[in-house]
């Protein structure tokens, strides 16, 4: 019970570190590239923490579990526009579905007989290992631009009603999530 608050709390600052980083990153070297190493980020992170023999190397998969997954999901939001020109709502939705298929029937996963959490690690950290391969060798020119300062950027964005409203309740709700 102490070793999951311990793994959640190392996932957290993962994401809680890569996010700002990767959206920088993006601008510079390129959305596509930046997602296919956050994706091959997460997944060595899955195949560290299936492959973990005690606390510390399982507390460093799941810190770069969190730092990839954080930036491949807002890696493939800030990317999907400029796949889907003037479809944008579409494309973002489309892919916010597939998260909630995910949530819907990752625990069904549960109920194979012999499928445990070192293989379910394993398994998902290989479909990463594609993902992010198929990014990385797609990558190219797209939307790369001039980098903003992000603190200008951050601000920008709280000035917009109801931005800082999510974000509070975003971290109430992930706070929840942990808990």
């Amino acid at each position: 019970q102490d070793v999951a608050g311990l793994i959640f709390t190392a996932n957290g600052l993962g994401f809680l570190c890569a996010v700002p980083a990767c959206g920088l990153l993006g601008d510079r070297l390129g959305k596509r590239a930046v997602v296919g190493v956050s994706a091959l980020g997460f997944a060595v992170g899955l195949l560290g923490l299936a492959a973990s023999r005690n606390l510390a190397e399982g507390l460093c998969a799941a810190a770069l579990i969190g730092a990839g997954s954080g930036s491949v999901e807002s890696g493939i939001t800030a990317l999907l526009p400029d796949l889907y020109p003037g479809r944008e709502g579409f494309a973002n939705n489309y892919a916010q579905a597939f998260f909630g298929v995910g949530a819907a029937a990752g625990p069904l996963l549960l109920l194979v007989p012999g499928l445990g959490w070192r293989l379910r690690l394993l398994l998902c950290g290989a479909s990463f290992l594609v993902l992010g391969g198929g990014f990385w060798l797609a990558r190219g020119a797209d939307g790369r631009g001039a980098v903003a300062d992000w603190r200008a950027g951050l601000a920008e964005a709280l000035a917009v009603p109801g931005i800082g409203l999510s974000l509070l309740a975003m971290v109430l709700y992930t706070g929840v999530e942990v808990a």
